[in-house]
């Protein structure tokens, strides 16, 4: 026969789990603690499944170090919170680190400079764009991913397809800011004091990952997507490439222009049927270099920097306008509103190309 408790015994029981909880809402927007105390974590979408600490769990992968797929809170898995996912969709920039990793570089690529100003990188995963697919890339300083050849010179203003081909290459690429870059130089006293230059961060198998970041990546990319495009509801990220381009000038400027800069992100998230591109335009301080007509101190004038797709091979391409190649250019940072944010544009890649953020 089961004994039920007196009533002196509930009251008690409630006195305590008044005291202990009751105060959650009021001092913790939400009612879910993330402070240096214990936390209960809730899964999003499922019951409360396990604590933890939650200083502990967020300082090693919201710095500059490059964090281990292999930190698996003490051998359980990683269960995100609703306020950890609400804090990391209210950063506009996807994580990028310049410490850590073999070389204590992070994801900084010491190869890409301008003198060398690619690096082929494989994916080991099908990237579906444009009607193709490709499973490697190669990544350009000049604002771009690159899948096939591009030909021996350009010719100002930039127009795809290359109509020639294939006696002339045309270029497939993912063009965030198809321009002529340098690598920059930040002052002392700027706040963001991480390497000038390109970082590239590959993610796979983010459904079957345990580790924090593999699980934050894919539902923070779950739910931008989601709310950022029509027809995503249903989208389950596999993989995803994240690229930035972090102080970046643009080539043939005075030696002083070298503090002129722009900073961008191009995020990708694909299952291997359906991609989707994010692009993140945090700062743009001039519009074209030199070659293209551009001015020497500001990088303005002449042929601004051309936004947009290639398919290749003599297709098809997907121009961005009203921005490409036009006076407009500087208006990618504060036009998009993807997720709510100016600077943010998002599209649909694989088959054609679909805004799925109002321009």
């Amino acid at each position: 026969m089961e004994r039920r408790p007196r009533g002196s015994l509930l009251l008690v029981v409630g006195l305590f789990l008044l005291l202990n909880f009751g105060c959650a809402e009021e001092n913790f927007p939400g009612g879910l603690k993330d402070t240096k105390e214990e936390v209960e974590s809730k899964e999003i979408g499922s019951e409360p499944v396990m604590k933890l600490n939650a200083q502990e769990t967020y300082a090693h992968i919201d710095g500059r170090v490059s964090p281990s797929t292999n930190y698996n809170n003490n051998g359980q898995p990683y269960v995100i919170t609703e306020n950890r996912l609400k804090t990391l969709r209210e950063s506009f920039v996807y994580p990028f680190y310049d410490q850590g990793g073999d070389d204590n570089q992070g994801d900084y690529q010491n190869n890409i400079h301008q003198s060398s100003p690619q690096i082929h990188k494989n994916l080991n995963f099908r990237l579906p764009f444009f009607g193709f697919s490709y499973n490697y890339t190669r990544v350009s300083l000049n604002g771009y991913l690159e899948f096939t050849d591009p030909p021996s010179e350009y010719t100002y203003p930039l127009t795809f397809p290359i109509k020639d081909w294939p006696e002339v290459n045309d270029p497939s690429f993912i063009g965030i800011f198809f321009s002529k870059c340098r690598i920059g130089a930040i002052r002392p006293e700027e706040v963001n004091q991480m390497k000038p230059g390109v970082y590239f961060r590959l993610e796979r198998d983010l459904q079957s990952r345990t580790d924090q970041m593999g699980v934050e990546m894919r539902e923070r990319l779950t739910y931008d997507l989601k709310t950022g495009n029509i027809g995503a509801d249903t989208f389950a990220p596999v993989h995803s490439v994240i690229v930035t381009w972090k102080n970046v000038s643009f080539a043939g400027g005075i030696n002083n222009a070298i503090y002129k800069t722009n900073s961008f992100q191009v995020v990708l998230a694909t299952d291997e049927v359906v991609t989707y591109a994010i692009f993140n335009y945090m700062d743009l301080q001039w519009s074209t270099h030199t070659e293209a007509g551009g001015d020497p101190v500001n990088g303005e004038g002449g042929f601004p920097a051309f936004v947009g797709f290639n398919a290749g091979y003599g297709i098809q391409s997907y121009e961005y306008k009203p921005y490409s190649q036009s006076s407009t250019l500087k208006d990618l940072t504060v036009r998009g509103c993807g997720n709510g944010f100016p600077g943010r544009h998002i599209f649909r890649i694989d088959e054609n190309i679909l805004v799925g953020s109002c321009n």
